[in-house]
């Protein structure tokens, strides 16, 4: 496994249409190492059953279809910390060289 190159910090609140085209283009024409992180801001949508239920075989079949997934991270917060907040929990000992954030 190559070392990533790029961190790409992902914050989400309550946008779950938004959120899974984000997901599918960045998992799609990735084209370095990358670790994605994702800061769910306590959302109450559609995105919380996918987080308890779909999660976990995103992250597998998005590793298999494009092989510069490093890693998927997940962090959910229980309440809305608000962007800035969600933003530094995306990248917080950040160890690549590069980062790039999606606020989705």
């Amino acid at each position: 496994m190559p070392e990533p190159q790029v961190t790409i910090g992902v914050v989400s609140y309550n946008h779950s249409g938004l959120f899974n085209i984000c997901l599918q283009s960045i998992v799609e024409y990735l084209d370095l190492p990358a670790i994605i992180r994702i800061v769910d801001n306590g959302s109450t949508d559609s995105l919380d059953g996918f987080y308890k239920n779909e999660f976990a075989s995103f992250v597998t079949r998005a590793k298999e279809f494009n092989s510069c997934i490093v890693d998927i991270q997940l962090q959910r917060n229980n309440v809305n910390r608000y962007l800035s907040h969600a933003t530094n929990q995306c990248f917080a000992n950040v160890t690549t060289p590069y980062v790039m954030f999606i606020p989705s």
